[in-house]
């Protein structure tokens, strides 16, 4: 306002002329009360200031209207959308601009699939798992936590959550990791953005699901580097490795042993020397094929 006023050409011959000059003198009810007789001898300088307010106004308005930031802590029983905020069903006036409805875009909720592409009449197969693209893992859990209430605090949360797990580990661990798939694709996006999750009195990360490598053996012999289907070799216990004869009925020693090393664990046993050396050419090919173009890593 004091900007419109300086603003406004002087006039020595006017009354008021030197106002601004003497509004900084004096007490507040004595500069509004000048303030006021200014802006009644001079219309042009009100209607300049009133200008001036309407626009700044408008834009401050439209920087309040924004998306909250996906920082912020969803609230229970709501599900996430892509900003990353709980819905709330319309209940509560939102926060931000209403989007159009759209289709949902995940393969696994829905059932209207096309049945051509480029006039090409197609067949649709619905897969019947959702792949470990879609996974999540809820890391650090605090252990004295029972399985059914992390479960039950992730479905609040993340309305799509579906086959809830804990992570076995191969050696002991202070907390537990829950993995889980989603199978709404927008909200796998919102969770990953968001990155926490509140389960009980803690704020708990989530990180995508990296599989490890999966090893080809056969359950047949139980060695690794080929299938059932191309063995040759006779049917063996999976924990001692005798043969097993269908006319005569198998009664374990359980005494295991490595049908790799021929130690005295298990033949799919993480600790067998021969697994690791495997596992490792395993990933050094993986590796090598994705450089060269043969494979490609999929994230949804």
């Amino acid at each position: 306002m004091a900007k419109a006023i300086n603003n406004y050409p002087k006039n020595d011959h006017h009354p008021f002329g030197n106002d601004c000059e003497i509004l900084e003198q004096g007490s507040s009810n004595v500069q509004v009360d000048r303030i006021s007789r200014f802006l009644l001898e001079c219309p042009e300088a009100a209607s300049s200031v009133h200008k001036y307010l309407q626009k700044n106004y408008a834009k401050s308005n439209q920087q309040q209207q924004f998306v909250q930031p996906v920082n912020s802590t969803p609230k229970r029983g709501r599900p996430l959308d892509e900003s990353g905020s709980s819905i709330n069903n319309g209940r509560e006036h939102r926060k931000y601009p209403r989007k159009e409805p759209q289709q949902s875009s995940s393969p696994m909720l829905t059932d209207n699939w096309p049945t051509k592409i480029n006039g090409i009449d197609i067949v649709v197969v619905k897969p019947k798992y959702i792949p470990d693209s879609f996974a999540l893992v809820v890391r650090y859990v605090p252990r004295d936590l029972e399985e059914n209430f992390v479960s039950n605090e992730i479905q609040r949360t993340i309305a799509s959550a579906d086959r809830i797990k804990r992570i076995h580990y191969s050696y002991q661990r202070r907390t537990d990791d829950y993995r889980f798939d989603v199978k709404d694709y927008s909200e796998y996006n919102a969770v990953l953005q968001l990155g926490r999750i509140a389960i009980g009195h803690s704020w708990l990360s989530i990180t995508k699901f990296y599989p490890g490598k999966r090893l080809t053996y056969c359950t047949r012999c139980w060695r690794i580097g080929h299938l059932r289907n191309t063995c040759n070799a006779e049917s063996k216990c999976r924990i001692c490795l005798e043969n097993l004869n269908s006319d005569i009925p198998h009664t374990c020693r359980n005494e295991p042993k490595c049908a790799q090393c021929d130690g005295k664990h298990h033949s799919l046993d993480s600790q067998c020397q021969v697994l690791k050396e495997y596992k490792d050419q395993l990933t050094e090919d993986v590796e090598v094929a994705i450089q060269k173009g043969l494979l490609q890593r999929f994230s949804p």
